[in-house]
């Protein structure tokens, strides 16, 4: 699954929707500057972008808004989710640990939140 379907689908599972994506944020005011981000205008032309796989907060917020288990293993991270989502018991999701153990946690968090979106109606 692609970054952007991963983010649209972990976005749904905490009920946030965004206007729109993009590849390259060019508005230098924002936190995301040069990233690719989902994108939400805002009142007196402020703007939100929110994109978990790399930021952390936004990726420690949805965990937290979610209740995620994070595990961090020697090689891999596993994320669960306890507690009954859509019939479902314990999913979990594994990321294996190659360089970047926060990029790893990151992404386990997104894909576990990805999972729950998709689970939705």
């Amino acid at each position: 699954m692609r970054d952007r379907e991963l983010l649209e689908l972990a976005a749904k599972s905490v009920g946030r929707f965004f206007d729109f994506w993009t590849d390259k944020i060019t508005d230098s005011d924002s936190d995301h500057h040069g990233e690719a981000a989902l994108y939400k205008a805002g009142v007196g032309g402020q703007c939100h972008s929110w994109n978990p796989l790399i930021d952390d907060y936004q990726a420690l917020q949805l965990a937290v808004d979610l209740r995620l288990d994070i595990l961090q293993g020697a090689l891999n991270v596993q994320v669960r989710k306890s507690f009954q989502v859509s019939g479902k018991f314990n999913q979990r999701t594994h990321v294996d640990v190659e360089s970047d153990r926060m990029s790893a946690t990151r992404r386990a968090i997104v894909i576990a939140a990805a999972g729950i979106g998709r689970d939705m109606p």
